[in-house]
This record gives structure tokens, sequence and C-alpha cells, in this order.
């Protein structure tokens, strides 16, 4: 093959890869463009219905990883709470372990801040690995008491039944409750929603006789169905006072926990 008729070749090849290109930028950005629409149109009816969304509709962040449930149970952390003072107790599946500190101190000028250190301490001196856990929510739910709730995050989405919640008053921690399920990863690859979270929220949520309803966090992952044994791909809906409602991704189905 003679210089000029390779030469051709190459421009055609670099033309046609071009073409391409422009049009998945192409296809990209209207894609992007009707999602922005849709959205919209999504916080109308919702707006209409009285119902107020204070954060972003991502219809794109759905997990990509399949899980497997596993037996195992975590006895590090059961062992080291059973040597504190308090009381400790774990459920018949040794999915959720509770603790309840003996008061050694009390706290006579506390808030928000000072109880969520008092909570990070405690997070902090546990034995399970740190860097995953995130402050998924903190809040103040009676006068002088306060619940903080760290999720497991793993490769973009959050294990919701890896996490541990802590309840602090005056007298420090009233409770701990961990949940810690066991998996591994089964397969990899992207799976699509088969339904938006759009529409999913114009779908179930009503206000319903409730005097204010108040969306404020939606996000995905994975969560344990104790009814098939299967860890499966949910939306998440937090809203109100850190009220939860749980969607699967691939159908809209609600998950009653």
């Amino acid at each position: 093959m003679d210089s000029k008729k390779a030469m051709k070749i190459l421009v055609v090849l670099m033309i046609l890869v071009n073409l391409i290109m422009a049009g998945y930028i192409i296809s990209l950005a209207v894609s992007q463009s009707q999602q922005r629409i849709d959205n919209k149109y999504i916080m109308s009816i919702l707006e209409y219905r009285g119902i107020t969304l204070e954060c972003d509709i991502d219809n794109s962040s759905t997990p990509v990883f399949k899980l497997k449930h596993t037996d195992d149970v975590n006895d590090e952390v059961y062992q080291y709470l059973l040597l504190r003072d308090g009381v400790t107790t774990r459920s018949d599946d040794g999915m959720v372990i509770t603790f309840i500190p003996a008061v050694t101190q009390r706290y006579e000028n506390i808030d928000l801040d000072t109880a969520e250190v008092i909570a990070r301490d405690f997070m902090e001196a546990l034995p399970v690995e740190q860097n995953p856990y995130v402050l998924d929510y903190r809040q103040t739910t009676g006068v002088g008491t306060y619940s903080f709730q760290f999720n497991f995050y793993d490769s973009n989405s959050y294990i919701y039944d890896k996490y541990v919640k802590i309840q602090v008053s005056k007298n420090g921690i009233i409770e701990a409750v961990i949940g810690s399920i066991s998996y591994e990863v089964e397969n990899s690859g992207y799976t699509a929603s088969d339904i938006s979270i759009g529409n999913i929220l114009v779908s179930n949520f009503t206000r319903q006789g409730i005097s204010q309803m108040v969306l404020r966090k939606i996000d995905s992952g994975y969560l344990y169905i104790k009814e098939t044994g299967q860890i499966e791909a949910v939306w998440r809906v937090l809203y109100n006072e850190n009220q939860v409602r749980y969607f699967l991704t691939k159908d809209g189905e609600e998950v009653i926990r």
C-alpha cells in the first residue's frame, strides 16, 4: 500500500472517529438537558402538593455492583462492647448490636456540636474500619438530646445495613446501635435503573394529612431484604425528621422496613 493511499485511509478514520465523538457529545448534552427539564417538571409537581425539596434529584447515581450477603458475624465489635460498662445485646441474626453504657459523666452545657464531638469519640474508638464511615445526618431529637448516624460508604454507594447510630444527652452516650451486615461483591457492571427517582417521588410522595413534608436527602445504595436473603440496589429518601423510605432501583417497588 503506497503512502498516499494509507494517508487517505487514516484521514477517513479520523473523520469517522470525530463524527462518532461529536454524536456522543450531542446525545449526552440532549440527555442532560432533558433530565433538567424532567427534574424541573417533577419539582413543580411536588411544590404543587406542598412538598419541599431540599436536595438535588440525581437520576444517574445508581449502584454499579451486585452484592451477595454472607453469614459472617462481627464478633470484634460485640466483644469490645462487652468489656465496657453497660449493657450489650445482639440480635439473633448477629446483624445488629445495641449498647447502653453506664452513666459516667454529666455534661451541663451540651449542644449539637458538643454532642457530635462525644459521638465521634465513641465512633472512632470502635474496632471498625473508620474511613468508609461517613456522617449521614445529625439532629436534635428533644430537649438536650441528639442523634447521629454514620453510614458505611463503599464504591460510591451506601451500605444501609452497615451503620452506627448514636444517641447523646447530658449523660453522654445513652445508646449506640451498630448495624453490621457482611457481604461480598458478586460481580460488577453498570446496573441501570429501570425507573428514575423522579418518577418514584411523583408516584409515592404526597402530604396525606401531614402538616409538612420536606425531602431532605436522596441517595442510593444497597439494602438487605430479609424475606429473600438478597442485597438489593435501592433509592433512599430521607424526609421530615430523617424518616426514611426505600425503593428498589430496578422497578420502584417500596421496601418496607
